[in-house]
């Protein structure tokens, strides 16, 4: 049985990864429009670094006092800045997830819910645009040898990307306010969905019961004050749920199509 189940799941991600119709095609960039591009790349770098340093310069700062709480956002602002200086295809999806999951983070925990859209939806406008995706995807050089073969795959799963940064961020940012759970969780999503981008069996295996597991943990926040903005508490549960149910719904054909491999799967083998 479990020979089977590895065997569906195998198959429904081949059929993830070939048969459903492909990303939007790269356009053939113009000169002018190249050089405003790589200095939009160039402005999210800066961005970035500067963003890089500032964290690392706070996590230093507080690293001995007895209210010491690790953030690693200072790992994913220099990890951002060095591959989008390098142009290396997957740096664009990491910095606007790392930007969707920061806006959530500001909204219920910065000073004002407004001043998480302030920096982060003109961040993301740097980066979009099928212009940007040219210039990152049609970068040459060994560091982007697998950008056309995953790039669809993460085309695909784009909105998977951006709900579970959302939700792993504000679970990340309760943590044990919220569940023993939520922290633990946040690292296991992220695991996960670097397995859904290499097509790895105990990706897909995982995917749904996090996501499963983030949706109990919501349910704990009913009723709670999570964070510390002026948000009311019911606008994190809502949040919470709604960037679940998006991930549910965008994982379902790859839970379908597992269903029904190892449903014929099992019929096959059954005398």
């Amino acid at each position: 049985m479990g020979a089977s189940l590895v065997a569906a799941l195998r198959f429904a991600m081949a059929e993830l990864a070939s048969h459903e119709a492909p990303g939007p095609t790269i356009p053939h960039v113009s000169p002018r429009r190249l050089l405003l591009a790589r200095v939009r790349q160039w402005t999210a770098v800066v961005v970035l670094g500067l963003g890089a340093v500032a964290e690392l310069s706070r996590q230093l700062q507080s690293w001995s006092t007895p209210s010491y709480h690790f953030d690693p956002a200072w790992m994913f602002y220099f990890a951002g800045a060095t591959g989008l200086a390098l142009r290396v295809f997957w740096a664009r999806y990491l910095a606007i997830c790392f930007c969707s999951a920061i806006m959530a983070v500001t909204f219920f925990y910065g000073p004002t819910p407004a001043s998480a859209f302030a920096f982060g939806v003109p961040f993301i406008a740097l980066l979009a645009g099928r212009t940007m995706r040219a210039l990152f995807e049609e970068n040459p050089g060994w560091l982007n040898r697998w950008a056309n073969r995953l790039d669809a795959r993460v085309a695909r799963l784009r909105v998977l990307f951006v709900a579970q940064s959302v939700a792993v961020a504000l679970l990340w940012a309760a943590g044990d306010r919220l569940s023993p759970l939520a922290m633990p969780l946040s690292v296991a999503a992220g695991v996960s969905l670097v397995g859904l981008v290499l097509l790895q069996v105990w990706g897909a295996l995982a995917i749904a019961p996090l996501i499963a597991a983030q949706i109990y943990v919501a349910t704990q926040s009913i009723g709670l004050h999570p964070h510390r903005g002026e948000p009311p508490g019911w606008a994190f549960t809502a949040v919470l749920f709604a960037a679940c149910a998006l991930s549910l719904v965008v994982i379902a054909p790859l839970l379908r199509a597992s269903f029904l491999a190892l449903r014929s799967a099992v019929r096959a083998s059954s005398p």
